[in-house]
């Protein structure tokens, strides 16, 4: 039994330290269940490529057209929506009045014409009269004087028959350029 003993150190170092050491070390963890999952295969379609945006659609250039003279609408050519062509007639007022002062305008430039004409006559006769020493030259001025107002009338009577023939022709509503009628508001009568 001496033997057994002198044996009996190493051996009881070696079983402690696998003792320890096995203590040491880390265990094995149990493997996790599997679990069950949901899997949706990913693609491109024609549904996922559509977009809803909220906007509003404007043209890029808007006329606002109205009439330059006042009146009584008597027709509206177009509706909402229709297209139009640079030059179409959109609308019409009575114009009437409009035809009346252009003709009074034009009766003023006959008018203002004859009287000029008088006036030139008259002073050409002046001129001779003057020449012969029967009228003074301060009458003459005078008569130089009313044929230069008589024809400054004639010039105001001419461009006041062409504003007048304006305003007749602004008795139509056209349109500027071509394009779509996006809003209306006038109605005849």
């Amino acid at each position: 039994m001496p033997h057994l003993l002198r044996l009996a150190p190493p051996l009881l170092l070696a079983v402690l330290l696998s003792a320890s050491m096995s203590g040491c070390s880390k265990q094995a963890a149990a493997p996790e269940p599997e679990r069950a999952v949901r899997t949706q295969v990913v693609s491109a379609s024609a549904a996922s490529s559509s977009h809803e945006y909220a906007a509003e659609a404007r043209a890029r250039v808007e006329s606002r057209l109205s009439f330059r003279v006042n009146g009584k609408l008597l027709s509206r050519a177009v509706n909402l929506g229709d297209k139009v062509a640079a030059g179409q007639v959109l609308a019409r007022i009575d114009a009437q009045d409009l035809k009346l002062a252009e003709a009074a305008a034009t009766a003023g430039v006959a008018a203002a014409r004859t009287n000029r004409d008088l006036m030139g006559a008259d002073y050409k006769r002046f001129v001779d009269l003057q020449r012969q020493g029967f009228i003074s030259a301060a009458e003459l001025e005078r008569r130089d004087a009313a044929f230069k107002a008589a024809q400054a009338q004639l010039d105001q009577a001419k461009a006041q028959a062409d504003v007048q023939g304006n305003q007749a022709g602004y008795a139509q509503l056209v349109a500027d350029g071509a394009g779509v009628v996006t809003s209306v508001n006038a109605e005849p009568g």
